[in-house]
């Protein structure tokens, strides 16, 4: 379901150094959203959601100009009204904001975390003592992603780390967003929480041997999840 806006989709640009397994993204800021439109996405999202069809929401990137750095806390509140778990992937204000309107999951990297709590983490254990810092108010679990490190997660008084597994790097491209649909396709499926990071990884890892986002073989996520362990910290 879409909300139609004038003004043309932004072309984003990625340079891959498969070598120095390095990127450089060029992204464009987007075409202007107004307030008028914002109504009608809030709008559409409420409908979706009361038809009782969907177990989580996530919301993901970065905002359009012109969309309040609210929004994303706004539609945690919706979504809690309809009892639909959410998951928040953003940055800056945006994710600031929306941290305190309690969503079910945070999902930042380290950079985000540290805007996010104003402190530098080291090491995977620092990491995990500040994502601690970010659970309450409705928030259950906060997962940081490390890229090739793997990823970090708190839950509750449970802390452990997951290992990404060596793989033949091309482009880390959307492997945050692979990491995330895959722990959330094996949550679905009845994984416990670190069999389903644990396969988010393997699906992370995925993505990065493949020139472009999101093209992620199933089989080699299965193959790589078998190669991947979580380990408390």
């Amino acid at each position: 379901s879409f909300v139609w806006v004038r003004g043309e989709s932004r072309t984003c640009i990625a340079a891959v150094d498969p070598g120095r397994r390095t990127q450089t993204e060029i992204n464009e800021t987007g075409p202007e959203v107004g307030a008028r439109t914002v109504n009608r996405l809030v709008t559409l999202i409420d409908g979706l959601l009361l038809s009782g069809e969907f177990d989580v929401m996530t919301m993901s990137g970065s905002i359009p100009p012109g969309v309040p750095d609210d929004v994303y806390a706004d539609l945690i509140m919706l979504a809690h009204r309809h009892g639909v778990r959410t998951v928040l992937d953003a940055s800056g204000e945006p994710l600031r904001k929306g941290a305190k309107a309690g969503p079910w999951m945070v999902k930042p990297n380290l950079v985000e975390l540290e805007h996010l709590t104003g402190r530098r983490a080291h090491s995977a254990r620092e990491a995990a003592n500040l994502a601690e810092a970010v659970l309450g108010n409705g928030t259950e679990a906060v997962v940081v992603t490390m890229g090739a490190a793997g990823c970090v997660c708190v839950l509750g008084s449970e802390r452990f780390a997951v290992s990404a597994p060596e793989v033949p790097f091309i482009s880390a491209v959307g492997s945050g967003d692979a990491l995330l649909g895959a722990f959330l396709v094996g949550m679905g499926r009845g994984m416990d929480w670190r069999k389903a990071v644990e396969y988010g990884v393997a699906a992370g890892a995925a993505n990065a041997c493949e020139y472009g986002a999101g093209f992620v073989q199933p089989t080699m996520v299965e193959q790589l999840a078998e190669r991947v362990a979580a380990e408390g910290i």
